[in-house]
């Protein structure tokens, strides 16, 4: 068996691979918004775990964390498989925030 495979096979818990984010609407205070974020599985063996937002209101920071996991003995050929994830928000207070998604970050205005 190839050491890159022994290596996947032994991790099961990751954040997913992300490629983007965006908002798809202007952002107010106190108003839901809906982040889209778009990323990667590095096979059809992985799965997105419950994603977890915590929010730094004094360094106006959000951190979203989105999890991937994998049973370690389901094996797959390793094509990237792409997936899309939709995520309601609601800022509390305007200004710029920087967006800090597992591993990208994003600086964006709120208006009031």
């Amino acid at each position: 068996m190839p050491a890159d495979l022994l290596i996947i096979m032994k991790q099961t818990r990751l954040l997913a691979d992300i490629k983007s984010i965006s908002f798809a609407k202007e952002l107010l205070i106190g108003k839901k918004v809906t982040l889209v974020v778009k990323g990667f599985l590095r096979d059809s063996a992985w799965k997105l775990g419950e994603e977890s937002v915590q929010i730094d209101r004094d360094n106006k920071v959000l951190f979203l964390k989105i999890p991937i996991h994998r049973d370690s003995n389901q094996l797959a050929m390793q094509v990237i498989e792409n997936f899309k994830k939709e995520i309601d928000l609601v800022f509390p207070d305007s200004g710029k925030w920087l967006i800090r998604c597992n591993n990208i970050s994003e600086e964006i205005k709120v208006k009031s």
